[in-house]
């Protein structure tokens, strides 16, 4: 988790406001195939992808069925992009507030990093 605090805290510069629906819409499938249920997945994007040196990156949230047919509940997920690389992203773990994913989400909002989309 380190290395990913430092591969992002890089210079901020723009956000990318209107192409987040874009790349959450490529990002999503590779999340769903990740999760148990991938057909059940509902995501949220609350925030702005913003630029960083390497990416864009923001947090956003992921709703699945669990082994026992029944939602989990909403599972911070941390996302880096870069145009023509494989996205990274990491799903905080399942019932966890303490996670790292939870943990630098929770830390680049308060630190200003992400801010709410305004569509």
């Amino acid at each position: 988790m380190l290395g990913l605090a430092l591969f992002v805290a890089a210079s901020a510069e723009s956000e990318f406001a209107v192409g987040a629906d874009w790349i959450a819409n490529q990002i999503e499938p590779a999340i769903s195939a990740e999760l148990i249920d991938p057909d059940s997945a509902h995501f949220e994007w609350p925030y702005d992808f913003t630029r960083r040196e390497n990416g864009w990156v923001t947090c956003g949230y992921v709703n699945s069925r669990n082994r026992m047919g029944g939602y989990a509940g909403k599972a911070a997920v941390l996302v880096v992009f870069s145009p023509g690389r494989t996205p990274y992203f990491n799903i905080a773990e399942e019932n966890s507030r303490w996670d790292g994913v939870t943990g630098m989400c929770a830390k680049w909002i308060s630190d200003g990093l992400l801010r709410q989309r305004t569509n």
